[in-house]
């Protein structure tokens, strides 16, 4: 069985899934002026129901199960449907943040959606180290 090295490389932008797929690399190099960000997880949803409502447009929906319209753009999100997205999103933060450490020690203060660029990135941990170009990597 031949074991070969995974290294991974940034010299533009490694946004959220591309940043937890590379720091899964048994090395992560970045460019000075690349940008190694995001550590954080979004969900977003439209609530158009009080312009609908100014246009006099309903929405006649026919659904089963309580959640299936869950962040319908034409209803107003209940406490109840935003705290599932919550608590979605903080469980995918937390298998994110634990991806990360899986391969990298990085301080948890580092892993809430800020943006660093490849000097900051190997300062704390996120890359293991900077290059002018990939071909460095291939000497």
């Amino acid at each position: 069985w031949l074991k070969k090295k995974t290294v991974a490389f940034t010299d533009d932008e490694a946004n959220s899934g591309a940043l937890w797929l590379a720091s899964q690399a048994e090395e992560f190099y970045a460019t000075h002026s690349s940008r190694v960000v995001s550590i954080g997880v979004c969900t977003a949803s439209l609530d158009y129901s009080r312009m609908m409502e100014n246009d006099g447009v309903n929405m006649n929906a026919i659904n089963a199960g309580k959640y299936k319209l869950l962040g319908a753009y034409w209803k107003p999100m209940t406490d109840d449907e935003r705290a599932i997205l919550q608590a979605r999103v903080d469980g995918i933060h937390r298998e994110f943040k634990d991806a990360v450490n899986s391969r990298r020690e990085v301080d948890e203060k580092y892993m809430e959606g800020q943006v660093f660029d490849g000097v900051e990135a190997a300062q704390i941990g996120l890359v293991d180290g900077l290059v002018d170009d990939i071909s460095e990597l291939f000497d």
